[in-house]
């Protein structure tokens, strides 16, 4: 249950995003609504695996680790140096 919510809202979010500003503007209906029900559908998986799942695919123990915690902002950060460095980006830094 909570895989379905998970995969189904995080592909509805990146369909959101990839229209927006290249096939649809940024606040048009055709981009929003996806990225809207993207995070209804990952709050769901989320409040599912915590109240609802018998043996949830995101552990907890995932989140306790101060070393798992800095793994995962590093990564978040790699990835908006990235995308800032790709020279057909809208937001370069160059």
């Amino acid at each position: 249950m909570g895989g379905f919510f998970f995969i189904g809202g995080l592909t509805s979010f990146l369909v959101g995003i990839s229209w927006a500003g290249i096939q649809f503007e940024w606040k048009s209906a055709q981009a929003v609504t996806p990225m809207i029900i993207g995070v209804v559908g990952v709050t769901i998986a989320i409040i599912w695996e915590i109240y609802g799942a018998r043996e949830p695919f995101l552990r907890p123990s995932l989140f306790c680790s101060v070393s798992a915690l800095a793994t995962y902002a590093c990564a978040l950060f790699q990835g908006f140096i990235v995308c800032l460095s790709c020279p057909n980006s809208r937001w370069t830094l160059c």
